[in-house]
């Protein structure tokens, strides 16, 4: 039951997030185009702790368990599509959702396979997801095959560096992209079973 659930709820948040950070910025640039000509009015009504966010809960959990059925599909589509034909929505939409999708579990295969790099400098290595295999002379003056890499950060992996390096300048590491992502979300808490655990000396 708890695993339904966390699918469920991970189904809500990478179906909800491209459209609700979407909204979030394009509110955010409203409120601050209309401050520059009039003043802003607030009512309180009062603060309850922890509404807002059972209420947050509740609304991801209602889009997990609508966005796979049919109709979810189809509204979700025409959403979509919609927000491609915007020129100020598709640019936001479009690029938020291509990054939500990479870490869900239909665009997982975009990530081929976890691999260490030396990063940020020769003495420490970071996680990476091998993302393309770039063919031989895309770079003329490097005729060697080169790896597109995204190193992600800490807590939030939708943002990092992307590296392009050679293939022996790689490691690959046997622990899954679904475990990599745990264990990069968490900072290293959250440990793949294959994982060594620490011991005090």
């Amino acid at each position: 039951m708890l695993k339904e659930l966390r699918r469920i709820f991970f189904v809500g948040v990478i179906t909800l997030a491209p459209l609700a950070l979407t909204i979030y910025i394009l509110v955010q640039l409203f409120r601050w185009f209309d401050s520059l000509f009039q003043p802003t009015f607030l009512t309180n009504y009062g603060y309850m702790p922890g509404l807002g966010f059972l209420l947050g809960i509740f609304i991801i959990l209602l889009v997990g368990i609508f966005a796979p059925s049919l109709i979810g599909k189809q509204f979700f589509l025409i959403t979509d599509r919609i927000a491609e034909r915007l020129p100020l929505v598709k640019m936001i939409y479009s690029g938020t959702k291509q990054v939500f999708d990479s870490f869900s579990h239909t665009g997982s295969n975009r990530f081929s396979r976890v691999v260490m790099v030396q990063f940020p400098n020769e003495k420490s290595y970071s996680i990476g997801f091998v993302t393309q295999e770039i063919a031989e002379g895309w770079v003329p003056s490097k005729p060697e095959a080169k790896l597109a890499v995204f190193v992600p950060t800490t807590p939030n992996p939708t943002s990092g560096y992307l590296l392009f390096v050679s293939v022996n300048e790689t490691m690959d590491i046997n622990i899954s992209v679904e475990d990599a992502l745990k264990l990069v979300i968490s900072g290293g808490l959250v440990r793949p079973s294959n994982f060594l655990h620490s011991t005090k000396v």
